[in-house]
């Protein structure tokens, strides 16, 4: 967008577009966030929950990549409703999961920034419960890993699928990447969704 300024200046606004990831993982329940080396693979209690009608809710976990240990934190705070006074304790991300493996995290609200996750939400750790923040800065891949059933139309046959979807924030649209055994590669073309004709097998 220009703008005519004074003295024929130009003024040019540009607009930073939300982030729309095709999963949400509000109100889900965390139950654990798996460390493998510099990944982390974060998986609730009742999967992902769809963004877009029909706002469908499949098995599945999240995964992140490259993350950078040294920026990633947990904040723990006394609750105190909507606001007030409290105090709190910030943790490197790393050492709280190590002492919490099993999180019973349930998410609230999630935000995205520059190579940075955020989750907000509540937990009950030894018996007190407290609000909580989860902020993961990763460099590499957000993914989220959904099992899909779809129907082949000709013969009634139901296969699952495997979808990750990569939220990049480099991108003004999510990439899809469908997993899948090698037998099945010949028949994609009769599920119900696009498919590029372009496929590789790795």
């Amino acid at each position: 967008i220009l703008l005519t300024g004074s003295r024929d200046t130009m003024m040019k606004k540009t607009i930073r577009e939300n982030t729309h990831a095709a999963y949400s993982l509000h109100d889900m329940n965390i139950l654990s966030v798996d460390v493998v080396g510099n990944d982390i693979i974060l998986r609730t209690q009742s999967g992902l929950v769809e963004t877009e009608f029909p706002y469908g809710q499949p098995d599945g976990y999240v995964e992140f990549h490259n993350v950078r240990w040294n920026y990633s934190y947990a904040y723990l705070l006394a609750f105190s409703g909507n606001s007030g006074t409290f105090s709190g304790e910030k943790l490197f991300l790393k050492d709280f999961l190590s002492a919490n493996p099993t999180l019973g995290f349930t998410v609230m609200d999630e935000t995205y920034g520059y190579n940075c996750t955020k989750y907000s939400g509540y937990i009950t750790i030894n018996g007190k419960f407290h609000e909580c923040f989860l902020e993961i800065y990763h460099e590499g891949d957000m993914v989220f890993v959904a099992e899909k059933f779809c129907s082949n139309v000709k013969t009634g046959r139901e296969r699952r699928l495997l979808l990750a979807v990569f939220l990049s924030f480099y991108m003004k649209h999510s990439s899809y990447i469908f997993i899948v055994p090698k037998t099945v590669l010949g028949t994609l073309s009769s599920f119900p969704f696009g498919i590029q004709d372009s496929m590789s097998l790795v």
